[in-house]
């Protein structure tokens, strides 16, 4: 009697922790964050994610954008979020790994706060000049900056962008002195076409319509081999430059705390993605698809975080 007393007990205890345990992502609407502009690319991946979640799992997903700061206000609501797997952030190496060194403050930490998910990609930056710029090549080009010290001007989206650090690291290879035009909300690059600045180091999806179009001239892309979107564009490595090598990486966060069985499915869904259609899709767009565990992802940020503190430091940037 006292078996079947404890028998019957377990049961209901079972059935209970199965109905008050409902699988994710259930009901409960699964909220997207990124912290930059409807039209950049943590917008579209996270689109890309939004889908894979309602295709494969039935999920119900929007995606909220919180602009500004360079991700970091996003970034706050997703560190403040409950850890129950209805909140994701897609994000950048900037808000990863390199804002903790521009900021004096930050109301977050990269590393404590967040539980990585996935690495979904890289993109190239890519040394572009107005058409009127006397360089073809990435050698000419140097040598025309050092021959006008701090009169050839570069623009960007904003001080301490990847756009700016990725300038600033190369001209400290390089040893030569360009002008920061940060234009903020403005269009550097419609300044860049129309001859206002001489030149960008700029993301290559946003460059690959003005190169395409012969708007402007593509000199070297940052990464360590030559990217197919752009075949006929060699690396900065081949312009003289051995090693170098500059990219931004995107992302998927949770909030730290959330249970590893919804990260682990999530990693696994999206190198299923990755590896296939929309792998193919985020290529054509000049983003070079790429995959990591979460661990590896952790590990990544804390390279770079490094890595990025010491360019920072040698150029002597801080934002409050």
């Amino acid at each position: 009697m006292k078996f079947y007393k404890k028998a019957v007990a377990a049961m209901l205890f079972g059935a209970c922790a199965s109905v008050g345990a409902s699988p994710w992502p259930g009901e409960k609407p699964v909220r997207i964050i990124q912290g930059f502009s409807p039209a950049s690319a943590p917008q579209m991946l996270a689109l890309e994610i939004g889908k894979i979640l309602k295709d494969k799992l039935g999920a119900s997903v929007y995606v909220e954008s919180k602009q500004g700061a360079s991700g970091n206000i996003a970034a706050e609501a997703v560190a403040k979020a409950a850890p129950d797997g209805h909140t994701l952030f897609v994000t950048t190496t900037g808000t990863m790994a390199i804002n903790s060194s521009l900021y004096r403050k930050l109301p977050f930490d990269p590393i404590k706060d967040f539980q990585p998910v996935a690495l979904l990609g890289y993109v190239p930056n890519v040394i572009i000049v107005n058409n009127k710029f006397p360089a073809k090549t990435l050698r000419e080009f140097v040598a025309h900056v050092k021959s006008h010290p701090d009169q050839v001007n570069y623009g960007t989206s904003g001080v301490g962008t990847s756009q700016h650090l990725a300038m600033e690291q190369f001209s400290i290879e390089a040893d030569m002195k360009l002008t920061h035009i940060p234009y903020g909300t403005g269009s550097a690059a419609t300044d860049l076409v129309g001859g206002q600045i001489e030149a960008m180091f700029h993301q290559l999806p946003a460059a690959m319509p003005l190169i395409k179009s012969g708007s402007v001239k593509a000199l070297a892309v940052s990464t360590k081999d030559r990217v197919s979107a752009v075949g006929s564009v060699p690396t900065v490595a081949e312009g003289g430059y051995p090693g170098f090598e500059s990219v931004t990486w995107f992302g998927l966060f949770a909030p730290k705390g959330t249970p590893t069985d919804i990260v682990e499915k999530l990693n696994s869904l999206l190198f299923e993605a990755l590896t296939g259609d929309l792998g193919k899709k985020l290529s054509a767009t000049g983003i070079i698809p790429t995959t990591a565990t979460p661990d590896e992802l952790k590990r990544m940020i804390v390279q770079d975080t490094a890595t990025w503190h010491a360019i920072v430091q040698k150029i002597g940037l801080k934002l409050n």
